[in-house]
C-alpha cells in the first residue's frame, strides 16, 4: 500500500505533527535521521499499524458519536501549512456544530496497549495534536483510540482524552522547527535535544484531561490480563492521592 501523502509538496517542505514528536524524541520507534531522509528522500510508506489505522479511522469517528455524542467532519487530507514556520498538519476530522474550533484525532491499537491509554495516550500522539492545533488555529483537539483486537477476545472499547493549547509548547516547536531547517541548510547532523524532551513531557502531562470514560475502573473490572490489572491498581493509586 502507498501512502500519497508521502509525496505531497507541503509534507516533505514542512515539519509535519507526525515529525515534530520525533525532532522531541518522543516516538520511540523513529529517530531524527528518519526525519533528514524523509525530507530529501521521501519513499512509498507500508506498515500494518498504518493500514490498520486508515481502516479503522472511520471506525474511530463513529465511536466518538455513539460513546459520546461528538459528531466530527473528516478533513479528507487536507494539509495544513503554517506560513512562514515550515511546519504542516493533516488532522483526520474535526469536530461538527460546536463553537470552538476542535480537531480530531482517530487512533485504534491492540488491547495490550490500549488499557495503557487509560492512564495517558502515547506521547507522540498528544505532540501530534498539539501540532495540529497550532497549524489549524483550533482551540482545543480531541484525541481517542478504540480498542482493535481480535473480535472474540475484545470488546471494542474506546477511550478518549482533550488536549488542550499549550502555547509555551509551541514556542518550543516553532524553535525547533527553525534549529532543523538551519542544521540542513549548513549541512550539519541534526541532534535531538534531551533537555527540550523533558520539558515537553511535563507541559504535554499539563495539557491533557481524560473524556471517557468517567470511570475506567469500571472497564477494567474484566480486564485479566497482566496489563490490565497494572493499569487497574495504578488507576486505584491516583484516586487515593485525589
Amino acid at each position: 500500500m502507498t501512502d500519497n501523502l508521502s509525496y505531497r509538496p507541503e509534507r516533505t517542505l514542512n515539519i509535519t505533527a507526525t515529525d515534530m514528536a520525533v525532532l522531541f524524541s518522543l516516538n520511540p520507534y523513529e529517530s531524527p535521521a528518519t526525519v533528514v531522509n524523509r525530507k530529501f528522500d521521501p519513499q512509498p510508506l507500508y506498515a500494518p499499524a498504518l493500514r490498520r489505522g486508515q481502516l479503522f479511522e472511520p471506525a474511530v469517528l463513529e465511536a466518538f458519536k455513539i460513546d459520546m455524542g461528538i459528531e466530527t467532519i473528516r478533513n479528507n487530507n487536507v494539509t495544513f501549512v503554517l506560513e512562514n514556520h515550515r511546519i504542516a498538519a493533516t488532522p483526520d476530522a474535526f469536530a461538527a456544530n460546536t463553537v470552538d474550533k476542535i480537531v480530531v484525532e482517530a487512533k485504534s491499537t491492540s488491547s495490550k496497549r490500549f488499557v495503557k491509554w487509560y492512564l495517558e495516550p502515547p506521547l507522540y500522539y498528544q505532540m501530534q495534536v498539539q501540532t495540529q492545533m497550532m497549524v489549524t488555529n483550533a482551540n482545543k483537539g480531541y484525541l481517542g483510540a478504540l480498542e482493535a483486537g481480535d473480535p472474540l477476545e475484545c470488546t471494542y472499547r474506546f477511550v478518549a482524552w482533550e488536549i488542550n493549547r499549550n502555547e509555551q509548547l509551541e514556542e518550543m516547536m516553532k524553535l525547533e522547527t527553525i534549529r532543523f531547517w538551519d542544521c540542513l541548510k549548513n549541512e550539519e547532523k541534526y541532534r535531538a535535544n534531551s533537555g527540550m524532551k523533558k520539558e515537553a513531557i511535563t507541559l504535554l502531562s499539563q495539557s491533557r484531561t481524560l473524556l471517557y470514560p468517567n470511570d475506567p475502573i469500571e472497564f477494567l473490572v474484566c480486564d485479566i490480563s497482566e496489563e490490565g490489572e497494572k493499569v487497574r491498581d495504578t488507576l486505584v493509586e491516583r484516586l487515593k492521592t485525589t
